[in-house]
Order: C-alpha cells, then sequence, then structure tokens
C-alpha cells in the first residue's frame, strides 16, 4: 500500500468516526432552526398581553420605589406592542 493509498484510508476513517459527532452537531444546533417559528400574530398577541400586564402592575404598584421600574416595563412592553 502506498502512502496515496493509506492517505485516502486514513480519511475515510476518520470521516466514518467523525460522522456521528457531525449528525449530533447538526440536531442540536440546525433542528432548532427547522421548527416552526410563532406567527406574526401569535407575536402581536404575546406582545399586547405583555403591554397589559405591565400596565395591570403599574396600577396595582403602592411602593413608590417600584414605581420607576413600573414604568419603564411598562414603556418597553407597550412600545414593542405598537412596533
Amino acid at each position: 500500500m502506498d502512502w496515496q493509498e493509506k492517505t485516502a484510508s486514513g480519511l475515510r476513517d476518520r470521516e466514518r468516526g467523525l460522522a456521528p459527532w457531525f449528525k449530533a452537531v447538526k440536531k442540536r444546533f440546525f433542528s432548532a432552526q427547522e421548527e416552526q417559528a410563532p406567527s406574526m400574530k401569535e407575536e402581536i398577541e404575546r406582545a399586547r398581553a405583555r403591554c397589559r400586564a405591565a400596565e395591570e402592575r403599574f396600577l396595582s404598584i403602592s411602593d413608590p420605589e417600584m414605581t420607576d421600574y413600573a414604568v419603564y416595563e411598562m414603556e418597553a412592553a407597550c412600545r414593542q406592542y405598537a412596533y
């Protein structure tokens, strides 16, 4: 067996050894992209629900120190919904 056959044989062996690893990586990282993303309508409904929940929290706060946080949260959630 000459050096070219040895090299080709070694590469085939490595490919066989790495194939399961590549399959696992592909399954782990690329299957998430293949899953169906939420529809635009679902995203809008979630943003609307977050905005309403933030408004309710703002209205129910009695602690003056929490007011700033509630205002920030409400502004962020409602701007996301408006966007």
